[in-house]
């Protein structure tokens, strides 16, 4: 395998420069940013640098196979829909904490969806709810005004529901900018605005152990930064690169890319 260049996947994650093959280095990743998010809230922000740190930290009750088709349990270890389409029955897996030790509850399921819907940025994606309803610690119910074939897509995707805890949420006094505590593969370690955030890996996930052991999400101020800090070898990932800059670095050598198919 030629190690002197770099790979690079088009409309997919951009991988780059991979410092554990230069460095030695396979616990640590760097991936580049141009916008620092101004919170770890996923109900507020959805740009697509977010949505990489997000779905690190926090997670859903379904998730998507790589054909963006298919639905697998997640948080939810399985559901039930009624034969009207209308009620949907999730059944929560019990083995599952957040980063500070507390079990997940359908209260905190619950909470997150409220939040969801209160907030004015993307309460549209579940404005089809009727009512949310607890049936024990780990069950809940939701029922829909009309059915909507694509709901369990939206319990599904980054930039739909994703799981925060109640009682954390609420000691902050809905200060929701603070949030960062979710049952994501990695919890937040170290932040400094307008320079980096670090994920570390969460030692208690349910998912079982990462390979990686921080992701180090660093911010530069302009697209052209960051096409140097690929050619220089500062960088690991980049999700989503301009064309001029892929040529540019192609022309000089310095990656290797092919585009992924859709």
């Amino acid at each position: 395998m030629d190690i002197s260049k770099n790979l690079l996947i088009i409309l997919s994650l951009i991988l780059s420069n991979c410092s554990f093959f230069y460095n030695n280095d396979k616990y640590n990743i760097t991936q580049g940013m141009d916008y620092f998010p101004n919170s770890l809230i996923p109900s507020q922000h959805s740009t697509p640098d977010e949505l990489q740190i997000f779905s690190q930290i926090y997670e859903t009750l379904l998730t998507l196979d790589n054909d963006n088709k298919s639905l697998f349990p997640n948080l939810a270890k399985d559901w039930q829909v009624d034969s009207n389409n209308k009620i949907y029955t999730f059944h929560l897996r019990s083995n599952i904490y957040f980063h500070n030790n507390n079990k997940l509850t359908a209260d905190d399921v619950k909470y997150s969806l409220e939040k969801q819907i209160a907030s004015s940025y993307l309460s549209y994606i579940f404005n089809m709810i009727e009512s949310i309803n607890i049936i024990d610690s780990l069950t809940l119910e939701i029922e829909l005004k009309y059915p909507y074939t694509l709901f369990p897509y939206a319990l599904a995707v980054p930039y739909g529901l994703v799981i925060i805890q109640k009682s954390f949420a609420q000691q902050l006094d809905n200060n929701i900018s603070s949030y960062h505590v979710g049952t994501g593969p990695f919890r937040l370690k170290n932040i400094k605005n307008n320079d980096y955030i670090i994920l570390e890996s969460n030692p208690i996930y349910w998912g079982g152990e990462n390979n990686i052991k921080n992701i180090i999400f660093k911010y530069y101020d302009h697209r052209s930064k960051l096409e140097q800090a690929i050619k220089y070898l500062e960088l690991d990932i980049l999700f989503i690169i301009t064309g001029y800059s892929v040529d540019r670095l192609k022309w000089e050598g310095k990656i290797e890319y092919y585009v992924q198919s859709p």
